[in-house]
């Protein structure tokens, strides 16, 4: 599965401009309906990529740290979440409402 993800993440076929289940599993040597369920279960929809793919070296590192606080979580566990978005700036308020 790392080995799926680290590719799909950080490479291109050749080519091509994104991962095919077919192109992935030739190269992976497993079914497409193999690298269709590792896709789904982290998330990763590598036709839809627009722009930023991560090219953390780490990045499955930190998927795996991630999906396992999310699932399967222990009875009563919380999981919290902080992102941090630099690009987003605080704007006044126009409407009333908004205030």
């Amino acid at each position: 599965m790392a080995k799926l993800v680290e590719l799909t993440t950080q490479s291109q076929p050749e080519a091509a401009t994104h991962w095919s289940t077919r192109k992935m599993a030739a190269v992976l040597q497993v079914s497409p309906s193999t690298v269709m369920r590792h896709w789904q279960a982290n998330g990763l929809k590598p036709h839809l990529v627009r722009g930023f793919v991560s090219r953390d070296p780490k990045f499955v590192e930190k998927l795996k740290t991630s999906w396992g606080c999310t699932c399967p979580r222990p009875e009563h566990a919380l999981v919290l979440c902080c992102d941090e978005k630099s690009q987003v700036q605080a704007l006044d308020r126009t409407q009333p409402a908004c205030r």
